[in-house]
């Protein structure tokens, strides 16, 4: 993801999902709790510095404690850096850039410390749409062995001053090294928002919406799913969010919860 990152074959980063996990949860490298952080140091010379850093925090985090980290990992150089998704089976998903034509996803492998580009999806976009909104999940196809990424985006169009009317999907296969085009069963005026973490249970990936739709003055929720399996959509009755807030989901103790401000 940054300009000297080498490129790997993708079978060389997406191995058997049993061998992936079980180097993933060795004892060396074990699950442990992280804290990913992107900065950019102005007052570097020649240009400005931008850096991705990993660091460990306490194996244990109780109330009072002060936590202390070390850092694991860092990367420099980094351009547009946008966000990290996972663990799926001790895989990430790596996401850079923030427009409408320049974003890019990858695999990353924290055991082998290699990275590996997954190729462009081409939407059909208008030099007058700017982002609006997004949201991206990410988990195993178990059945079919199949590490899959889906991606929803909307976008403002200029000329109407208004969103466009239609949501952008599409649904990436590890196994094809392709993506394909979806249709999701909802509107495109609903906001989309960004899980805080991997919010994958029963074997679908959950996201929270907010319906343009006023009801006694309060938003309406939901709770999308996709299941990777079936590759179909779903919906379920979003938490009693009082007012207009931001709100997004999270997994708390193996369940869902929701968060809003």
């Amino acid at each position: 993801m940054t300009s000297n990152t080498k490129s790997y074959p993708r079978e060389e980063i997406v191995t058997d999902h049993i061998v992936v996990r079980k180097h993933f949860d060795s004892e060396s490298i074990r699950p442990r709790l992280t804290v990913a952080k992107f900065g950019v140091d102005y007052n570097h010379d020649p240009e400005p510095l931008r850096a991705f850093d990993l660091f460990f925090l306490n194996e244990k985090i109780y109330a009072g404690c002060v936590p202390t980290y070390r850092r694991i990992y860092r990367c420099e150089g980094v351009s547009d850096f946008r966000g990290i998704y996972g663990p799926i089976d001790g895989l990430f998903l790596l996401e850079k850039g923030h427009f409408a034509d320049n974003v890019r996803f990858a695999w990353w492998n924290p055991a082998t410390k290699e990275c590996s580009l997954i190729p462009r999806v081409e939407f059909e976009l208008q030099e007058r749409f700017q982002d609006c909104c997004r949201m991206v999940g990410i988990d195993l196809d178990r059945v079919n062995q199949d590490y899959k990424v889906v991606w929803l985006r909307t976008f403002w169009d200029e000329m109407t001053n208004d969103l466009y009317p239609k949501i952008f999907a599409a649904l990436y296969s590890s196994k094809n090294d392709s993506w394909k085009y979806l249709e999701p069963n909802y509107s495109y005026e609903c906001q989309l928002s960004v899980s805080q973490n991997c919010t994958y249970i029963n074997g679908k990936y959950h996201w929270m919406t907010r319906s343009k739709e006023i009801c006694n003055k309060d938003n309406v929720y939901s709770v999308r799913t996709f299941d990777f399996v079936t590759e179909l959509f779903g919906e379920m009755t979003g938490p009693p969010i009082p007012g207009d807030h931001w709100a997004t989901l999270m997994l708390r103790g193996g369940s869902l919860a929701a968060v809003f401000w």
